[in-house]
C-alpha cells in the first residue's frame, strides 16, 4: 500500500516561529548598540585653591562645557564658537550686560586657549559677569 503525502496548498501560511526569533535578535542589537546620551556633559573639573561662591538670582545664567576636544556645549548639544558668540550676545541685548551672567565648565584636559577664546567674545559682548567652573581644593 503505498501512501503520498499531501500536497501543501498553495498559499498556505508560513512557519514564523523562526521569525520570532530574527525578530528578538534584531530587537537585542539595536538596543545594544544605541546610544543614551546625558541632558549634562560629564566634565572632569580642575580645582582651585580660593572659590566666590556669590550669586544674584536675578541674573540670567548660561552655562557651557568645554571637552579636551575643545567643542562647546550648551544644554547637551554641541555649538560652534559663532553660535556660542550669538548666543552671548542675544542675551547681552535681551537682560542686558549686567544681568548675564556665563559660566564656563573646562574639562581639566582643555586646552586654555579654547576657553580664553570664549572668554574673548564675551568681552566683546560687553559680559563683564563670567565664571569659569573649577572644583574646590581639598
Amino acid at each position: 500500500m503505498k501512501l503520498c503525502r499531501p500536497r501543501p496548498k498553495p498559499g498556505m501560511g508560513v512557519n514564523i516561529a523562526s521569525l520570532i526569533d530574527v525578530f528578538f535578535l534584531l530587537i537585542i542589537f539595536f538596543m545594544s548598540v544605541s546610544q543614551v546620551t546625558p541632558r549634562q556633559m560629564r566634565i572632569d573639573l580642575p580645582s582651585a585653591e580660593q572659590v566666590n561662591e556669590q550669586s544674584n538670582a536675578l541674573r540670567k545664567e548660561l552655562v557651557f562645557s568645554v571637552t579636551a576636544g575643545e567643542d562647546i556645549h550648551h544644554l547637551g548639544e554641541r555649538i560652534t564658537a559663532d553660535q556660542f558668540g550669538n548666543l552671548v550676545r542675544n542675551e547681552a541685548e535681551t537682560a542686558g550686560t549686567s544681568n548675564v551672567e556665563v559660566h564656563i565648565r573646562g574639562d581639566r584636559t582643555t586646552d586654555w586657549k579654547a576657553v580664553r577664546g570664549l572668554l574673548d567674545i564675551c568681552a566683546k559682548a560687553g559680559i563683564t559677569g563670567v565664571k569659569v567652573g573649577v572644583i574646590k581644593a581639598s
